[in-house]
């Protein structure tokens, strides 16, 4: 505005073009992750020559990953996962079925889509 720029246009800038964000290095952070999914993005970052934020731009953006318990894992269920989550339901309702209230205190406790057995 100072110096008489009113234009709302986005302008290239004279700085270094980002270059973190490309399918190389999508695939570098993917086989880390498929490697080990318990990596924090510090560890990601360290082994990857990559700064800590980019990182999680990459996992959580481009990669469509998010933490569950310690451990990046997709952030949709394939139908696969689906399949599995009805047949593991079935079961546990004909085991209810079988048992009544003595399966509900002595087999399972569920939280916050976590399963104890």
């Amino acid at each position: 505005i100072q110096r008489g720029t009113f234009s709302l246009e986005k302008r290239t800038s004279s700085g270094r073009p980002r270059e973190t964000r490309t399918e190389d290095t999508i695939a570098r952070v993917r086989e880390l992750v498929t490697k080990n999914p318990r990596f924090s993005t510090r560890q990601i970052a360290a082994e990857s020559s990559l700064a800590q934020a980019t990182v999680s731009r990459l996992l959580k953006q481009d990669l469509g990953l998010k933490i569950v318990l310690s451990c990046w894992v997709p952030h949709s269920l394939s139908d696969q996962n689906k399949k599995d989550r009805v047949k593991c339901s079935r079961e546990l309702l004909k085991l209810f079925c079988h048992l009544g209230e003595r399966f509900l205190g002595s087999h399972l406790l569920v939280q916050d889509e976590s399963l104890f057995l």
